[in-house]
């Protein structure tokens, strides 16, 4: 919970009751939608579909695509009017506000709106009618936008399409039969994004390409570890989203509105500097003033090498957070000077904001006072709302690491690949972690004498093979976990003391060469503070 009333659950009971003592319900938002669609450019001709994953609900954008005579694409990008049902200042938004953003939780969601809102009447569900804010924009064959229109408009989506499908598509599968009419669609769709992205990259934005897992819990409190492995589907949903982002981005700074924008700064200089040594050591070279192109080739050049993890984790590390904020300042991991979340407003409540600022503006209500009164709440929101995202990913971290710890409980005793991906004088990390920490010195003695050959790790070495470089070798003598960078994969096993309830932590002393000093390497894999090695799983349902 949070102190202001964000709480985690119960948001529909608690809206409920809370609506009831002000003598109001929820079904009284749905306000008459005759007006709205009179005056609404009609889309329900168009062509329009959405893609989302299988089991979503609560689908906030639609896309369509015609190639025009003069061989430029018209593309749309449709978005739930989610603005014309909560309106600002009612009870409804405050409580938005308050949430900021829906969490999305291994067995279940903690939805920013009601879910008569958020999966009926704002979901853009196939076959009925939706109210839509929409970004139309004519696109040249070589991707320059030679036009942008934003309207309110109406939509009936044609079909709700699922990224395997797209994906299977993509690889050249066909379409499930009640969707056939749409190959011809997708293919142009698909080759559209696909340029769309190459141009992204090579203007300098950064792609890392960390392999995601989806935990799901079944209603029986059955683990399943989902790879999320289509990546083509979700690049074209993806770079549509990014072009309208930018787009409107753009158009409130070109008017002089005021907005919520999605910024992310540079890295410090200090970060930069140390990234250069850490990739230099690995034999990538970045030049001494910043640049997202010479990051983003470093990047490439590691596909498929064994330091590839090591080089997207180091780079990931010398970042800034993502923020929302009042000023426009640019977004340096996408290498766009205009940016902001407009694409889902049924789950983050900056987008909802920036529906309202630009409906204002296409029916020219803009009037000075309320420029002036958004102008003066937005810093106080843009703050609010990277806070409860922070918060929200940080829930969604926390108990899909459990749940990966918890399926790992089912698998004690089997061996999986991973790989270590850093390491620093506080700690390694990345698809596989170790936890280092000077602080517990005085458990190696008694820990070796007492684990004498019943442990499973005997001892660690922590070595370098060159004056100057640190490439770590990790050794356990007899069982256990054995760990190298640079040229192999490491190999851990998980284990369990025998006689001990659950999971167990193993302490063990490395030595820090070029430091003089000791630190304790902890081989975590489930303890009551939640901590863990991660793992990358291969050739296995996920990672833990």
């Amino acid at each position: 919970p949070d102190e202001k009333g964000a709480t985690a659950a119960g948001f529909l009971t608690r809206a409920a009751e809370f609506f009831a003592g002000h003598g109001i319900e929820i079904r009284e938002v749905i306000t008459d939608n005759a007006w709205a669609y009179r005056h609404s450019a009609d889309f329900r001709d168009t062509v329009t579909v959405t893609i989302d994953g299988e089991h979503a609900r609560d689908f906030d954008d639609a896309v369509s695509l015609d190639r025009l005579p003069n061989g430029h694409y018209w593309l749309g990008v449709h978005i739930a009017d989610v603005s014309h049902y909560v309106k600002e200042g009612s009870l409804l938004d405050q409580e938005a506000f308050l949430r900021g953003t829906s969490v999305y939780l291994p067995g279940r969601v903690l939805p920013m709106l009601p879910e008569r809102l958020s999966n009926g009447v704002c979901s853009l569900r196939p076959g009925e009618d939706r109210l839509v804010l929409s970004v139309l924009v004519d696109l040249t064959e070589d991707l320059e936008v030679k036009r942008v229109r934003f309207r309110e408009g109406v939509i009936r989506s044609v079909a709700r399409l699922t990224y395997t499908e797209v994906e299977a598509f993509a690889e050249g599968f066909g379409l499930p039969e009640e969707h056939a009419f749409l190959a011809e669609d997708l293919r142009l769709l698909l080759d559209l994004t696909q340029r769309m992205r190459e141009k992204r990259l090579k203007e300098g934005a950064l792609d890392f390409g960390f392999p995601e897992v989806k935990v799901e819990v079944g209603e029986e409190g059955e683990l399943h570890l989902i790879p999320q492995a289509e990546p083509k589907a979700r690049s074209l949903i993806e770079e549509l989203m990014l072009l309208a982002n930018r787009l409107v981005a753009e158009y409130l700074v070109q008017k002089g509105l005021p907005g919520l924008f999605r910024v992310h700064e540079e890295p410090v200089q200090d970060a930069y500097e140390k990234l250069r040594q850490a990739l230099a050591r690995l034999g990538y070279t970045l030049p001494p003033k910043l640049s997202g192109h010479a990051l983003q080739k470093a990047l490439l050049a590691s596909r498929g090498r064994p330091e590839e993890p090591v080089v997207a984790y180091l780079v990931l590390r010398s970042l800034r957070l993502a923020r929302y904020a009042p000023e426009n300042l640019g977004h340096f991991g996408l290498a766009m000077e205009h940016y902001l979340h407009f694409t889902s407003p049924i789950r983050r409540y900056p987008d909802l904001v920036v529906h309202r600022v630009l409906k204002a503006a296409l029916r020219r209500t803009l009037t000075p006072a309320r420029k002036a009164r958004w102008q003066e709440a937005f810093p106080a929101i843009a703050e609010h709302a990277s806070e409860m995202e922070r918060k929200a990913e940080a829930a969604e971290r926390e108990l899909t690491k459990y749940y990966m710890a918890k399926w790992a409980e089912l698998h004690v005793g089997e061996r999986f690949l991973g790989k270590v991906t850093g390491v620093a004088s506080v700690g390694a990390a990345g698809q596989g972690k170790f936890a280092i920490d000077r602080r517990r010195l005085h458990h190696l003695a008694q820990l070796l004498e007492q684990r004498g050959g019943h442990g499973r790790l005997k001892l660690v070495q922590f070595v370098t093979k060159h004056a100057g470089q640190r490439r770590l070798e990790f050794q356990a003598r007899r069982t256990g976990i054995q760990v190298r960078t640079r040229n192999r994969q490491p190999l851990i096993t998980p284990c369990q003391h025998a006689g001990q309830q659950g999971f167990e932590t193993i302490e063990l002393v490395v030595k820090m060469p070029q430091q003089a000093r000791d630190c304790r390497a902890s081989c975590i894999f489930l303890d009551q503070q939640s901590q863990g090695i991660a793992l990358a799983g291969q050739g296995t349902s996920g990672h833990y």
